[in-house]
């Protein structure tokens, strides 16, 4: 039986080894604010 794949490696690839730059995280925090705006417009 082949065992059930779950999504940890999908979030895995987002881990970075060393502390993104104040710049870098507020980048990546619009972008995810933008991402969940556009999913729940949708609705």
């Amino acid at each position: 039986m082949a065992k059930k794949q779950t999504n940890t490696t999908s979030f895995a690839a987002k881990y970075l080894t060393y502390m993104p730059t104040e710049e870098e995280l507020r980048r990546e925090i619009e972008q995810q604010k933008e991402f969940f705006r556009l999913q729940h417009k949708e609705k």
